[in-house]
């Protein structure tokens, strides 16, 4: 009877752990330089093209190719494929801002990064070569951060959903006007 019951505990945990999606992101990636602090934000991993986008700032003039000092922090994108580093942006006119959500479409061919400030920066990115789709700010009546929240949408036509509080905000691809829904 043990035998039976040990038996049959073993193919148990042996099927259930066949079931388990084991496709990962390879780990681990290592970002920023050795002059100052870079901080991650948000991350967004698309599991069907492997792609790997990160938001965040960085401090470290090294990492920014520039001599701004390191004082000061400036929005940062990066992006891997599988274990390749594809393209990373610095946004100097942004100056102490911060991208706090990141988001692929369905599709992973492009890439919506967005600050929560009250200026909201809504900025579209073709994922394969960092090139700008689109870039816009809107004004939102509350500054929301919150890094660890999910709250950042793109969907393949270009609108954008983001959420803002007790509040969604529905962004336009063409006309760029935004609905608001509470």
């Amino acid at each position: 009877m043990f035998t039976i019951c040990t038996l049959l505990a073993v193919l148990s945990i042996h099927q259930s752990q066949s079931a388990c999606i084991t496709k990962q992101a390879p780990f681990p990636k290592i970002i920023g330089g050795s002059r100052a602090a870079t901080d991650i934000y948000q991350i967004d991993y698309h599991q069907d093209s492997d792609y790997l986008a990160v938001v965040g700032i960085t401090y470290d003039q090294g990492l920014r190719g520039d001599t701004l000092g390191g004082v000061d922090w400036y929005p940062i994108i990066m992006a891997y494929q599988s274990t390749s580093y594809i393209w990373g942006k610095v946004f100097t006119s942004l100056f102490k801002n911060s991208f706090t959500g990141v988001a692929f479409n369905r599709l992973s061919t492009r890439l919506a990064v967005a600050n929560f400030q009250v200026a909201r920066y809504l900025i579209i990115l073709d994922i394969v070569n960092g090139n700008m789709i689109s870039a816009n700010t809107l004004s939102v009546s509350k500054s929301y951060y919150e890094g660890v929240w999910r709250n950042l949408l793109l969907l393949d036509d270009g609108t954008i959903f983001m959420g803002d509080d007790f509040s969604v905000i529905k962004v336009s691809p063409h006309s760029m006007q935004a609905t608001v829904y509470t």
